[in-house]
């Protein structure tokens, strides 16, 4: 990872600040030198959000095992040196700009707490563990664009079910298999987000949105893919199927084209879109690999272009669990105790 070795200096800095937990910030402003720990301590909000994320790091950490706090150990530790990157510009102090600096503190701040928050989330005989990957440095000089100060970025987060087993290590591999990989050339021009929503989770199912988002520096806009991942936890791990979710007898396969299309079409504002769109929204209905479950409903989603144009590409369709009950295994939809969709 290449940042300059400024804001490596303020990393250490402010992992040791973060570490300890007294005062209103997680450490003790009394003995705040730096921009970042002033900033803290002088800023309510973010000594605030200090405060709770450190809350929810140690909480985190109490529910895992030891491999599973170590590995979130690491991840705290690479937040730690890439927000030190992306809000502080020490490389260039024509840009300093402590009301932007303390503005994208809060917006870093606030994220990490999302994400702690779903590490060592307890249901049933599972923990589930979130790891997240940071990197942040510097664009190339005569690059401008981008969002975070004249920075590259990549992000990757992935869930990882914290214990042990057979089932449990293989989807856990699988997992890491399927990000993202950087590459050497163009992608360090590119900004790189790879993320994860759970739609629902309760302790017979799992079932997870992932997003992948990369923006070329200079280019008009970005490019996403989307993409689905639902998994039995009870009696044994393994992907859901239709059967899982649909009565055997259930003309699903017919009826499900329908009910997500006319769900979009309620729900579209651009109609011109509606004829290409027709048939990509009826052939992902009926793909379980496409399924997202979520408390409100079954929801289906589509990548970039995937719609023929960027703008012609529909948005996530969702079909509420009340629409389909006549078609679910007994008539009840999947309970879902944790969701952060």
């Amino acid at each position: 990872m290449r940042i300059v070795r400024s804001a490596r200096a303020i990393a250490v800095t402010l992992a040791i600040a973060w570490a300890s937990c007294v005062s209103a910030a997680s450490f003790d402003c009394n003995k705040a030198t730096k921009p970042t720990e002033r900033a803290i301590c002088a800023n309510p909000v973010l000594s605030e959000l200090d405060s709770r994320m450190a809350a929810s790091y140690r909480r985190a950490l109490r529910m895992l095992s030891a491999k599973g706090g170590r590995s979130l150990r690491t991840a705290q530790s690479s937040w730690l040196r890439y927000v030190s990157a992306i809000c502080l510009v020490p490389f260039r102090s024509d840009l300093a700009d402590p009301v932007a600096d303390d503005a994208c503190l809060k917006l870093e701040l606030r994220e990490r707490l999302n994400r702690l928050d779903q590490a060592g989330v307890r249901l049933g005989a599972f923990v589930l563990n979130r790891i997240d990957r940071y990197e942040a440095f510097p664009n190339p000089p005569d690059d401008l664009s981008g969002g975070h100060n004249l920075m590259v970025v990549h992000h990757v987060g992935f869930p990882q079910i914290d214990g042990a087993g057979a089932a449990i290590d293989a989807w856990n591999r699988a997992q890491v298999k399927a990000l993202p990989v950087r590459g050497t050339d163009d992608s360090d021009e590119s900004d790189l987000i790879s993320e994860y929503a759970i739609g629902c989770w309760s302790e017979s199912l799992l079932s997870i949105k992932w997003t992948e988002y990369e923006y070329a520096h200079g280019a008009a806009h970005g490019v996403y893919s989307n993409g689905a991942s639902t998994i039995l936890l009870a009696p044994k791990i393994r992907v859901v199927v239709a059967n899982d979710l649909f009565d055997a007898q259930a003309e699903w396969k017919s009826e499900l084209p329908t009910m997500f299309w006319e769900a979009f079409v309620r729900s579209s504002h651009r109609r011109e879109t509606e004829q290409t769109a027709a048939d990509l929204i009826r052939d992902a209905a009926v793909k379980e690999d496409r399924w997202v479950l979520t408390p409100e409903g079954l929801q289906i989603d589509f990548s970039a272009y995937e719609g023929g144009s960027y703008l012609g590409t529909p948005g996530p369709i969702t079909v509420p669990w009340v629409t389909l009950t006549p078609l679910l295994k007994d008539n009840a939809a999947p309970v879902c105790r944790f969701s952060s969709m």
